[in-house]
């Protein structure tokens, strides 16, 4: 019997066949954002232009160009935060954040 529901992917699996395999072994900040949000818009703008340590890669996914990732990593709000550690989800944070304070939220979960 045909199932009309999506197939179940883990995040790990879905991480695994979209980040860059240049990115699989790093630190690495995926922003879920959306064009029509103007604190995602600021936050994807800020990340892009902000001297990051060199150790940590930024990635950006518009939930328009990925409808059926988004919904498999459960993302309810944009802009929307992983922090990922070779290719493994170590931390969310949803909503949006200055860049000082995100910043500092990165540090606090790869130092600890």
């Amino acid at each position: 019997m045909k199932s009309d529901a999506a197939p179940q992917i883990t995040v790990r699996e879905l991480l695994r066949e979209h980040v860059p395999r240049t990115h699989s072994r790093e630190w690495t900040l995926l922003l879920i954002w959306a064009p029509w949000s103007a604190s995602s818009c600021q936050l994807r703008h800020d990340l892009v232009t902000a001297v990051l340590p060199p150790s940590l890669k930024v990635l950006s996914l518009q939930v328009e160009d990925a409808a059926l990732i988004v919904t498999a990593m459960a993302i309810t709000s944009v802009p929307y935060l992983m922090l990922l550690h070779a290719g493994t989800e170590v931390a969310r944070h949803p909503g949006n954040a200055l860049l000082p304070d995100l910043l500092d939220w990165v540090q606090a979960r790869r130092t600890g």
